[in-house]
């Protein structure tokens, strides 16, 4: 260990730089922008396992959502086992921010680390090793998804899973066997990395099968190890099948975790310069990808179309593959990693395209129109654009390799090395500005109900009808009081809901008191701002509604307490 303590300190400054400054700030600020809002849901989920351990109650079912019906936490998605254990041991230790942080920021390190591991194994070469583990594990993929979606930063597996495969392949340890099968467990953390990471074998598999007569005895060991795997992740695989067989026939939505709406695979698909132009949030390239977005070239979602490879390592690809092609500057056995790395990514990039492309009246089929059929619970095969990414990063540190052996003097190989780590990362660059939210300014109404008797029960206006508000979740892991919000779409709470979205109609106060409701708490900016003339209206009457009592103002959030009496809402 103690030959990779530089290796080490020098991917955690990098983290710290290419999250700043998020790594100073664990307890009050989370990687995100302006169109994050999945975080908030994942400090709340981090927040509910340790409150529900420390008051006995159950986790997999809330009263502090929906109340006084509840809601099932885990009824709508498949319980990740080895997530939700590895958040809960977290949030034992840390508070929900730090938890959620510690991931993230430990994802996108141990990313870039094991993948310098790799390709140290591979190319032989550690500056060429160091620019490969900088391009895959600080790809503008990882990091743009670690505003959005957490477990889309979960992809360490993925390298250290094919280092201790490889390695296998001329070392028979014991320790290799089990790091191999703990990675593949492993990268169930996150259900879309065990796609790739499956994905990823399937392929290796296969090209194993390419030279049988040498690869035959390694390839039954592939195989048994991979069986072993399976085996472990039984219960897990058991899990989704039996939940996911509850929905055969469902009909597509994207409330269904099971069963995806067909179109998202064309919405969710990578676009021809998705790979090819920098992310709308580069400092000084974003405002000219801006101009495509939306469009069939680049995509509509800025979050899961950020596949942008760099020109950098593209050219270190394309002269690695050309070299390959040659036969020249390379041993046997690189040529044998190489060779896998094309064609990976070659499948990989397919693997991300549409369900089909078409050629005036004619369709060519691609392997998502298929996999959708298998597996309907995916939707955005763009995201295989990582796969890509990865194999890329690999072919980045063979051609590195072969510019630093042209190089004889060991102080112009690092400056060699130097000067592409700053042209990667600067073609991966996200700031200024930094994407941070400080979490520290939430509204301090919220501190008010803090403070409140552990027993009242709030209602938040606008109403969450149409999908839970992530802030709402979060904002509970502060006031930690039980709320009418939070309801499932289509249940019978929902439907409750949807009859006192108009709070100036006077029955809406009677039903809130029959849902056990003791405050609402109303911002009147979103009501006023919204461009929906109709919105503005449904307070119009709440200053005659003798049903509510003002209390106070906090800024923009007006608290009412409920004084009215209760109406069934069947009544209405």
């Amino acid at each position: 260990m103690k030959r990779y303590v530089l290796i080490i300190l020098l991917f955690l400054i990098l983290t710290s730089i290419v999250t700043f400054p998020l790594a100073f700030n664990m307890n009050s600020h989370i990687a995100g922008c302006s169109i994050s809002n999945e975080p908030f849901s994942s400090i709340w989920g981090a927040w509910w396992l340790k409150f529900s351990f420390a008051n006995n109650i159950s986790a997999e079912s809330t009263f502090f959502w929906g109340y006084p019906f509840g809601v099932d936490v885990y009824a709508n998605r498949p319980i990740n086992f080895i997530f939700t254990f590895t958040n809960f041991i977290l949030s034992l230790v840390f508070s929900p921010i730090a938890t959620y942080n510690i991931q993230i920021v430990g994802s996108i390190f141990l990313t870039a680390f094991f993948t310098y591991l790799l390709a140290n194994y591979i190319t032989k070469n550690k500056l060429s090793s160091i620019v490969a583990g900088i391009t895959f594990g600080f790809c503008p993929y990882i990091i743009v998804h670690s505003w959005q979606l957490m477990a889309e930063t979960f992809l360490w597996p993925i390298p250290f899973l094919l280092w201790s495969g490889f390695r296998l392949r001329e070392e028979n340890k014991l320790y290799l066997k089990v790091i191999f099968v703990a990675c593949f467990a492993f990268s169930s953390i996150n259900f879309g990395v065990a796609y790739y990471s499956a994905f990823i074998m399937g392929i290796f598999l296969v090209y194993l099968m390419g030279n049988w007569k040498i690869n035959k005895r390694y390839l039954g060991g592939m195989v048994v190890l991979l069986s072993v795997a399976f085996v472990i992740l039984i219960p897990q695989i058991l899990q989704i099948v039996s939940a996911s067989g509850s929905h055969v026939g469902s009909s597509p939505s994207a409330f269904n975790p099971y069963h995806r709406p067909f179109d998202d695979l064309f919405n969710q698909a990578a676009r021809p310069l998705s790979y090819f132009l920098p992310t709308v949030y580069h400092p000084l390239f974003g405002s000219f990808t801006e101009k495509f977005a939306g469009s069939s070239f680049y995509g509509k979602s800025l979050i899961e179309h950020a596949l942008y490879l760099g020109w950098v390592p593209l050219v270190l690809g394309v002269l690695t593959f050309s070299l390959w092609k040659k036969k020249q500057g390379f041993s046997e056995q690189e040529r044998f990693y190489i060779g896998f790395f094309v064609i990976l990514s070659i499948a990989a990039w397919f693997f991300s395209q549409p369900p089909w492309w078409r050629w005036g009246p004619f369709r060519i089929f691609m392997p998502s129109y298929f996999m959708y059929k298998i597996l309907p619970m995916f939707r955005a095969y763009c995201r295989f654009g990582v796969v890509v990414m990865f194999s890329l990063a690999m072919l980045v540190g063979f051609g590195m390799k072969f510019i630093l052996e042209r190089l004889k003097a060991d102080k112009l190989k690092i400056s060699t090395t130097i000067l592409f780590v700053l042209l990667v990362l600067f073609e991966f660059m996200n700031y200024p500005p930094s994407k941070v939210i400080d979490l520290t300014q939430y509204p301090k109404v919220y501190d008010w109900v803090k403070v409140q008797p552990e027993e009242i029960v709030i209602a938040q206006y606008p109403l969450d009808l149409d999908g839970q508000n992530a802030k709402y979740n979060f904002y509970q892991t502060i006031h930690q009081k039980r709320m009418v919000n939070g309801t499932v779409p289509g249940s019978r709470a929902n439907k409750i809901l949807h009859k006192i979205e108009n709070l100036g109609d006077e029955d809406s106060a009677g039903i809130l008191s029959w849902l056990g409701a003791d405050f609402v708490l109303l911002n009147v900016k979103w009501y006023k701002d919204n461009d929906d003339i109709e919105e503005g209206k449904k307070i119009e009457g709440i200053s005659v509604n003798n049903g509510l009592r003002f209390v106070r103002k906090f800024d923009d959030i007006e608290v009412y307490q409920v004084i009215a009496e209760s109406l069934d809402p069947n009544i209405k």
